[in-house]
């Protein structure tokens, strides 16, 4: 598509985002590179080196630590968030030990006024007290050794959680690092061929790192792979069919 719409009066950065919208009157998938060189202005300026590792990316050049990571991304991805609560769970313990404590007290004073009833001859009151008691105090040894349990279990998740927070800080490191040796030999990848297109683009301009704003965008456009038009609004070509020749891409010139 060859668009010549320069007797318009139409600002470059409304139509590439017209361009660009999932739902607009274009319906394409615009690549990660068409967000960095797809609308051309004379005063443009713009992050080179990102737009280098985007428009290799749609060139599908791959690297070395592609694989690596993809693991590591994978890997952070199976590491389910876990935020334990051991609070809850101490409070439990202490509250049941408190208990525990406060009827074993009760059972020893039972168990001494049934032994002094019973040098009476009268025990059978003080006997069904005791009985009460003791199965009072096996109910709360059993919810003590519940509440131990559910505590050690919670302390076991909070070490694991532990455990997985510092895997996944070693992991964002780790693809932090993987992302840019990535980024870096993509960038190397495609450079040469980025470097021809600077020479070749309409001017003087003999490298990536001297070239100006719209030149370098355009050289970047040349080699990417950007499936939507490029909104060109700088009067470098003659016509809209000679720069989108030029670019090999769909062009909308502004």
């Amino acid at each position: 598509m060859r668009v010549d719409l320069s007797s318009y009066d139409l600002d470059p950065a409304a139509v590439a985002t017209t361009v660009r919208a999932a739902d607009g009157p274009f319906e394409l998938e615009p690549t990660a590179a068409h967000e960095h060189v797809g609308c051309i202005t004379p005063e443009m300026e713009f992050d080179r080196r990102a737009a280098m590792a985007a428009a290799a990316r749609t060139r599908d050049v791959t690297t070395t630590v592609d694989d690596a990571l993809a693991s590591a991304r994978e890997e952070r991805r199976e590491l389910e968030p876990i935020d334990p609560e051991t609070t809850d769970a101490r409070r439990r313990v202490a509250e049941a030990a408190a208990e525990l404590d406060e009827l074993r007290e009760e059972v020893a004073a039972k168990r001494g006024r049934l032994n002094a009833h019973r040098e009476h001859g009268d025990g059978n009151k003080a006997e069904a007290e005791y009985l009460d008691a003791v199965r009072s105090l096996s109910e709360a040894e059993t919810e003590y050794a519940a509440a131990v349990e559910q505590l050690e279990e919670a302390e076991a998740a909070a070490r694991k959680a532990r455990d997985e927070r510092e895997r996944q800080l070693q992991l964002v490191d780790r693809i932090d690092n993987l992302q840019r040796t990535a980024r870096e030999e993509r960038v190397d990848a495609i450079r040469p061929a980025v470097e021809d297109a600077v020479r070749a683009a309409p001017g003087d301009s003999t490298e990536l790192a001297t070239a100006d704003g719209p030149t370098a965008a355009m050289a970047l456009a040349r080699v990417s792979e950007l499936r939507a038009p490029v909104v060109l609004s700088c009067r470098r070509f003659s016509d809209v069919e000679t720069a989108g020749r030029w670019l090999d891409a769909s062009v909308i010139r502004l």
